[in-house]
């Protein structure tokens, strides 16, 4: 049986690997899983409104107008 911080240190470096692997999706795999999640979660009335706020803070950052370009593109699918 793992000890609490054992557990810990497993949950610890899951959250870690799951991180790293997020990190290495490229841009066109991070939009084709956006867009999944957005047709499967339409019927469930997801907030798009906040949905394009937060990709239009993205894409201000990191200075890719694209971002939500390509959101729009999806929602109209």
């Amino acid at each position: 049986m793992m000890t609490k911080e054992e557990a810990l240190q497993c949950k610890a470096r899951w959250a870690e690997v799951m991180i790293e692997e997020e990190r290495r999706k490229s841009y066109d795999q991070r939009l084709a899983e956006l867009g999944g999640y957005i047709a499967h979660d339409i019927e469930s009335r997801v907030d798009v409104a906040r949905i394009r706020f937060w990709v239009s803070q993205f894409a201000e950052a990191l200075e890719m107008p694209e971002l939500s370009d390509d959101l729009e593109k999806l929602l109209r699918r």
